[in-house]
């Protein structure tokens, strides 16, 4: 919203505006009580001199770091009684918000040196997150016809940094459980595939954590055996297409 204010006499008359935010340009902070003052312009161009008094400046850098520290303890808070893939999948990029914070800590320090506001909690996010990543492993249990399926889904979850196992053993946090109807027909002198795969997963204790269905075709003038291959290639590209929290059927 801006302010305008005008003052007239016998010769000229001169503009100020009262600006409530404005973005700095290497920093991206919006600061609130920002004033343009000295304001000129001509055919092309407008000119203008900002001003913000340094205690608003300094206010509100304090208020966003705390508040984003206790964003951070909610968050570490949190894993206590919340699953612990779930948890995870909410806090994996708790690292983009270091150079919000390390940015505004920077300018804090530089016009008050003892602001007393650290980074401490975000940080200790930061590092819950990596351990609690580590230390996640799912057990894919699936039948014999469906272990293609199943390296499917093991070699999209390495990509995203989670561990797999088609073995139970005492590590295992998570089981996952892959279970496809293959149904075949002829159409048309066309042999038709279709996978009509499930999805559930559990935590350690047996709790239904989600689950999810996914039909995928596949089609051949062949045999069976190539449609049956297509039916699984179509299930990588929606698992894809879907993004692979959501086909396991987590919501972010």
């Amino acid at each position: 919203m801006n302010d305008t204010h005008r003052s007239i006499n016998d010769k000229n008359y001169s503009n100020a505006y009262v600006n409530n935010a404005i973005n700095t340009k290497t920093a991206n902070i919006a600061f609130s009580g920002v004033e343009y003052i000295n304001i000129a312009n001509n055919d092309t161009h407008f000119y203008a001199q900002a001003q913000i008094n340094k205690s608003n400046i300094i206010s509100q850098l304090t208020s966003d770091l705390r508040n984003i520290n206790q964003k951070a303890e909610a968050q570490v808070d949190k894993l206590a009684y919340q699953d612990a893939l779930q948890w995870w999948l909410v806090n994996k990029d708790s690292a983009i918000y270091n150079d919000y914070t390390h940015v505004r800590l920077a300018i804090l320090s530089s016009l008050s040196p003892a602001h007393g506001i650290n980074t401490q909690s975000l940080d200790k996010l930061n590092s819950l997150s990596a351990r609690v990543k580590s230390n996640i492993l799912i057990h894919i249990q699936t039948s014999k016809s469906d272990k293609k399926m199943a390296q499917i889904i093991a070699d999209k979850l390495s990509n995203e940094g989670i561990k797999t196992t088609m073995h139970s053993t005492s590590t295992v946090t998570h089981n996952l459980k892959l279970i496809s109807d293959l149904r075949q027909s002829i159409m048309a002198e066309a042999y038709i595939s279709t996978k009509i795969t499930a999805l559930q997963l559990k935590d350690r204790n047996n709790n239904i954590i989600s689950s999810s269905e996914i039909i995928s075709t596949g089609n051949s003038l062949s045999n069976y055996q190539i449609s049956k291959e297509g039916a699984e290639r179509h299930f990588s590209t929606l698992v894809d297409e879907r993004g692979l929290w959501p086909a396991l059927g987590l919501t972010l």
